[in-house]
């Protein structure tokens, strides 16, 4: 929320900047607190995401972002759960989840593993593997936000490694 969100947004711009993106596979995840930020943004910009990815979001921050209108916003995106079966985030992602069924969401996978809050890597290629087959083809560019776009002074992870085809960028803020 707030610079935070900017930051996003900035982000995306830069790297579109450096790389051709396809508009219709844009992809959001997040872990914990970003896996909340996500979330909301997502809300925001429905229009812009192909699919999102959502790590033992902290969706209790704000009851705000589990309401009905919310999941009905929501229930046409693909969203992708991974969360640990000992995290205490597994009931609030869980419930995320099962409302989205209700919503009327079918492109909609939670995913549990053997573990607590961490996040690990082959629950991020999983769900990499998961999303990248879902496309929006009805993109929305007026739905992107504005930003100031500075330069991008960051490392890049990129999925898989070395790339073939296709890659997922994730830029660390």
């Amino acid at each position: 929320e707030g610079i935070s969100e900017t930051d996003i947004w900035e982000c995306i711009a830069s790297l579109e900047k450096i790389f051709k993106v396809d508009p219709a596979r844009k992809y959001l995840s997040g872990h914990s607190m970003g896996g909340y930020g996500a979330w909301t943004i997502s809300m925001k910009s429905v229009n812009t995401w192909a699919a999102l990815g959502i790590r033992a979001g902290a969706l209790w921050y704000d009851p705000e972002v589990m309401n009905d209108e919310v999941f009905e916003t929501l229930k046409d995106i693909p969203v992708y759960f991974v969360v640990g079966n000992m995290d205490g985030l597994y009931s609030i992602n869980f419930s995320a989840y099962q409302n989205l069924l209700a919503a009327g969401n079918e492109n909609t996978e939670f995913v549990t593993f053997d573990g607590g809050h961490e996040s690990l890597a082959a629950n991020v290629e999983d769900m990499y593997l998961w999303i990248k087959n879902f496309t929006n083809d009805d993109w929305n560019m007026s739905s992107d936000k504005p930003g100031v776009v500075h330069s991008l002074h960051q490392s890049v992870n990129c999925f898989p490694n070395p790339v073939r085809d296709n890659a997922l960028l994730i830029c660390q803020l």
